[in-house]
């Protein structure tokens, strides 16, 4: 599988903090995983936007292991709450939650594009 971020990538252009030098390999497996997953396989090169969007992805993914797979629906401030995705929206919640931090980078691709191509 082609290496679509580095750790130095992550941490000074993308900014992230959240996952360690030594979590890096493991988390980017999956998040190209799913990027690629997610893009049908249309990465020929790891451009900028691919690059945040495999970043995004990592800081998703942690966040929601973080949580023991929840995904977060709404919080309070005054007598502090936190709702999560009941069982039934669950599966699409973290779903939805992972492609919602990526949809931005690949927004302006063609990758996300999941009709025919003229030239078939």
């Amino acid at each position: 599988m082609k290496e679509l971020a580095t750790y130095e990538f992550y941490t000074d252009t993308y900014g992230g903090n959240s996952i360690t030098a030594e979590e890096f390999p493991k988390a980017l497996n999956r998040a190209t995983y799913y990027i690629n997953t997610i893009t049908r396989g249309r990465i020929s090169e790891a451009t900028q936007a691919v690059s945040m969007a495999v970043c995004a992805a990592m800081d998703a993914m942690k966040q929601l292991s973080l949580s023991g797979g929840k995904v977060v629906t709404s919080e309070s401030v005054g007598s502090w709450s936190r709702s999560y995705a009941v069982d039934s929206q669950e599966g699409a919640s973290i779903y939805s939650s992972v492609y919602q931090s990526v949809k931005p980078y690949l927004l302006d691709t063609d990758l996300l594009y999941g009709g025919l191509d003229d030239d078939v």
